[in-house]
């Protein structure tokens, strides 16, 4: 081919024919150019769809990585919640020496860190292709990236503010001479501590300020976004082995709306649609119960589809139950005295 050209260009220059022969050049180099146009454009084809292929990989690995968190996620704040009930125990002189003797209660409850320990390891690795995010992904890749930049930051964070308080603790408790718990009679001075001493409840308050109401609490906050984008990230890939234990219940809705008791105490229950998880067997939602004038509001508990719990202004137990399964309408509030108070709802 390369011959066959040479004989047409020598051709023209031999017959003198100098216009043709540019025509004929011109020509030739424009085919050049064309073709190297061609090569680069599929070169360039090639590496984004091996690019595009990558992140697609980088996409699934995370889905996987956010189901390991959001399952360890569970259990931390599980563990938590149980140390949580301990300190409501505590203040209320509600704990025996025989559940320290036991086991029933450890002894070391509030001087004791458990990390959440997120893995974002291939997270960091697809926020590294950020330039090279196909759009169907742009929009769950922005809600990864505020994961990894907020939520997770902001764990990491208050874990080391924790961290702190749980080594005060342990240096504090080490002034004692039962603190070794060698000896028979070091275990009961330390039983004697827990029960009675103004300083362990001090401790234990503190320890419920940083581990419950500040750790756990942005925990959830990571872990609600977290299962929003595991969910909307495997409908994207159409992953077909999704781990359910993570979808939102949907059986609490009837509680939602105005409501005046047989006392016209009038409330409301409001929604923050999509922030609804499961934790163990006790739901954490965002449902809000708010007083008419919304001067005040607490979180909803939900206990199962027919129970919901809310924290009073005192900080005491209201315990809310359906009184009829069939009907979204009524429901009973059982108070911390055990008094019954009927809630109608109010229909518009």
């Amino acid at each position: 081919m390369i011959h066959f050209f040479r004989r047409i260009r020598q051709g023209l220059i031999n017959q003198e024919r100098v216009g043709k022969y540019l025509l004929y050049a011109i020509g030739e180099i424009l085919l050049v150019i064309i073709g190297i146009l061609i090569a680069l454009y599929i070169n360039n084809a090639n590496i984004k769809r091996q690019t595009k292929n990558k992140v697609v990989s980088l996409f699934e690995a995370a889905l996987v990585e956010l189901e390991q968190n959001l399952i360890r996620s569970n259990r931390v704040i599980d563990i938590y919640r149980f140390r949580d009930s301990i300190y409501y125990l505590t203040m209320e002189d509600k704990i025996t020496s025989a559940d320290y003797a036991m086991g029933k209660i450890p002894n070391d409850w509030n001087v004791a860190l458990n990390s959440f320990d997120f893995d974002h390891n291939v997270i960091s690795q697809l926020l590294d292709k950020e330039n090279d995010i196909p759009i169907k992904y742009r929009e769950v890749f922005d809600r990864i990236k505020n994961l990894h930049n907020t939520r997770k930051t902001d764990v990491n964070l208050l874990e080391m503010e924790l961290l702190k308080v749980v080594r005060a603790n342990n240096k504090d408790r080490k002034k004692y001479s039962w603190f070794s718990l060698y000896r028979e009679e070091d275990k009961q001075a330390n039983i004697e501590y827990l029960l009675n001493s103004h300083e362990h409840k001090m401790i234990a308050h503190e320890y419920k300020i940083n581990a419950v109401d500040g750790l756990v609490r942005f925990g959830l906050f990571y872990q609600r976004a977290a299962i929003q984008i595991y969910y909307e990230l495997g409908k994207l890939l159409e992953a077909s082995n999704l781990n359910l234990e993570f979808m939102p219940v949907k059986d609490y809705d009837w509680m939602i709306g105005k409501w005046v008791s047989s006392e016209d105490l009038v409330c409301n229950i409001t929604n923050d649609p999509g922030r609804f998880n499961e934790i163990g067997k006790k739901y954490y939602s965002s449902l809000h119960f708010l007083d008419i004038d919304n001067k005040w509001q607490r979180q909803v508990f939900i206990l199962d589809k027919d129970k919901f719990a809310v924290l009073n202004r005192r900080n005491r137990v209201m315990n809310f139950i359906r009184m009829n399964k069939a009907s979204d309408n009524l429901f009973h509030m059982i108070s911390n005295k055990g008094d019954t108070i009927t809630y109608k709802r109010v229909l518009d």
